[in-house]
């Protein structure tokens, strides 16, 4: 009888149980859906337009996609980012000289970190790892009446992101889109020196001494609103 008892107890505790994860996981779904902003859009309006001694900047989507690349799942992808980078960081102002960037990497592959912890019986501290990569090809060539000249540069740039699979849609989006502008953030450094050292069109901005060659007045400047 006692062991009978014993049997049912035990049923009933599973069944407990299996309700509890099913609203855990319930609650969980909930809070992904109602959590899911919408999330600014990359304008890249922290980079001050440059001018570079080229006619034109054309740029060449060379990348296919690969088994596991899920650059196109994200807010922004790399391609795309890159392109709306270029087109707000750099003016052509010079009436020679063709511009090429050929993108021959813009993935984001996703790999899952599974958790060390054996009880972990639901996988719950198991983590995603992004790894976003660009890889350029930057060709300048200018054209004389009876010949053309023809340089090439690549740069590459990197960043990895691990989160837990656990987080909602929404912060996952969050610090994917974080993820995309800091790579860019990381490639323009990269970019500017190769304008600057390789090609030799970067036109650098001179300091404005306006200020500093106006004669005194005699008045204190008003006080920095915040």
């Amino acid at each position: 009888m006692m062991t009978h008892q014993f049997s049912i107890f035990r049923i009933f505790s599973c069944l407990s149980c299996c309700v509890f994860v099913i609203s855990v996981l319930s609650a969980c779904e909930s809070s992904a859906v109602k959590e899911k902003v919408q999330l600014p859009t990359q304008t890249f309006d922290h980079f001050s337009t440059q001018r570079i001694l080229a006619h034109k900047i054309e740029i060449l989507d060379n990348y296919s996609p690969q088994n596991g690349d899920v650059a196109n799942q994200l807010p922004m992808s790399p391609s795309n980012a890159l392109k709306a980078y270029i087109e707000k960081r750099f003016n052509p102002v010079a009436p020679n000289g063709q511009l090429l960037i050929t993108i021959q990497d813009a993935s984001v592959m996703k790999s899952i970190i599974e958790s060390d912890n054996m009880w972990d019986v639901f996988d719950l501290t198991r983590k995603e790892e992004y790894t976003a990569n660009v890889d350029l090809l930057i060709t300048l060539t200018r054209y004389t009446s009876t010949s053309s000249e023809r340089r090439s540069a690549k740069v590459f740039a990197q960043r990895i992101l691990t989160l837990p699979e656990s987080y909602s849609i929404a912060k996952k989006e969050d610090l994917q889109f974080k993820m995309i502008e800091n790579l860019i953030d990381e490639l323009d450094p990269v970019i500017q020196e190769s304008f600057k050292n390789t090609f030799h069109i970067l036109i650098e901005k001179r300091p404005d001494t306006s200020q500093a060659s106006q004669k005194p007045t005699g008045l204190l400047p008003l006080p920095e609103m915040r």
